[in-house]
């Protein structure tokens, strides 16, 4: 008789067939059984049946010689790496662009407040949108988290009135409004835009940019302006609420909407 080389079983040699089987042919077929007894056991207690719940389920180690279940995501998801670079997760694969949030129509008011503003996006961009005011020409004012504290340092680059470029600085005012010229008149509107980049982050401030275009009292007239601004605000606490109001005492005309960039 001989035996295997992985397991021992007993098999028969050739010279061992003869008209009966040998004797030892019944231990060969008995440790065959045990042998693949014990290893469907050891691959059960490994990786049990029992840890795929539905289809698409996978399976990946939580820890070292732990298998842990991750079910499958949904339409349009990738797997990614969790942020704590621990586990596999699904999640919604975005290529950038925006998502608009929320917008918000003046109608002769002097103040309007985006609030509960969600934390799940890279920057806010608000476009303002055919503003004006009554009386005389105002700019934007703006707070985050309604905070009147001197947090905001700007600079403002810009032409004013067909005169050359002009640069003005401002530091640690109790709020921001270095953003565009609103026009008076009417007929012609002015628009701008306004971003806060990494607005969520609660480790360092919020750098910010923008500007706008003011047409001026007529057509062709020569109280155009375009205005840059870039600035920052002097804290570490995530942005969840913005407020605009005008500068001076007049109402306000227009539309503000927020988006969330990815």
């Amino acid at each position: 008789m001989a035996t295997t080389p992985n397991f021992g079983w007993v098999t028969p040699a050739p010279t061992d067939f003869v008209t009966d089987l040998p004797a030892d042919f019944e231990t060969f077929a008995d440790a065959v059984d045990a042998d693949v007894q014990l290893i469907k056991n050891t691959a059960d207690a490994a990786l049990p049946e029992t840890l795929i719940d539905a289809a698409g389920d996978l399976i990946y180690g939580s820890a070292a010689d732990t298998a842990a279940r991750l079910a499958i995501g949904t339409a349009g998801q990738v797997l990614a790496v969790n942020s704590g670079a621990t586990a596999p997760e699904w999640i919604t694969f975005s290529s950038g662009g925006m998502t608009q949030i929320a917008t918000s129509t003046f109608s002769a008011q002097t103040n309007v407040s985006f609030t509960s503003i969600p934390t799940t996006y890279k920057d806010l961009y608000f476009i303002f949108e055919n503003m004006s005011v009554t009386g005389s020409a105002d700019q934007m004012r703006c707070k985050i988290n309604n905070s009147g504290s001197s947090i905001y340092c700007w600079n403002t680059f810009g032409t004013n009135y067909n005169t050359s470029f002009t640069a003005t600085g401002y530091t640690d005012e109790s709020s921001f409004y270095g953003g565009f010229r609103i026009n008076s008149n009417g007929t012609y509107k002015s628009n701008g835009w306004l971003r806060f980049r990494n607005y969520a982050t609660t480790s360092f401030n919020k750098a910010f940019d923008g500007g706008g275009f003011d047409p001026g009292d007529s057509a062709g007239g020569n109280t155009t302006s375009g205005t840059f601004f870039t600035g920052e605000v002097r804290t570490a606490t995530a942005i969840t609420s913005v407020q605009f109001s005008n500068y001076f005492s007049t109402n306000i005309s227009g539309t503000i909407t927020l988006f969330g960039v990815a």
